[in-house]
């Protein structure tokens, strides 16, 4: 879907107002579109693709959640998650993973993320899935 598709107010207004996102994702077209979506939603957003710039970002923006593909140019989300859910000072922060690989989805345990959805995913659900884990 275009950006320029999607209406200026909320589509959902499922999200409690002015949580911070960060979403972790190497396609423009859909970083752009879940970055218009969750801002419509009120949230504050902030984007990045390499692992060096997901630690910065971690600890500058202090997310109330991530959302996380697991495949990534440096490091498979998977990894990332797991790292992140090791480290006690950042271990509290929901983690969703998402991914269209099947077999990803048999070891999704592995990586202590909080919420999986498959791709293609539905907004509805995501956002759903978001403000469970956000609200928990």
């Amino acid at each position: 879907m275009e950006k320029s598709m999607l209406p200026r107010e909320a589509l959902y207004n499922i999200l409690p107002l002015n949580k911070k996102i960060l979403i972790v994702e190497d396609d423009d077209e859909l970083k752009d579109l879940l970055t218009t979506l969750l801002e419509l939603e009120g949230c504050k957003v902030q984007c990045c693709v390499k692992k060096c710039d997901f630690y910065q970002l971690v600890r500058r923006f202090e997310p109330d959640l991530i959302v996380l593909d697991y495949l990534l140019p440096d490091i498979t989300g998977g990894e990332l998650c797991h790292q992140l859910k090791l480290n006690d000072q950042y271990a509290h922060i929901p983690v969703i993973l998402y991914t269209a690989l099947d077999p990803a989805l048999l070891s999704m345990d592995h990586y202590n993320c909080d919420g999986f959805i498959s791709k293609p995913f539905n907004l509805e659900a995501l956002l759903r899935l978001m403000k469970r884990l956000i609200v928990r």
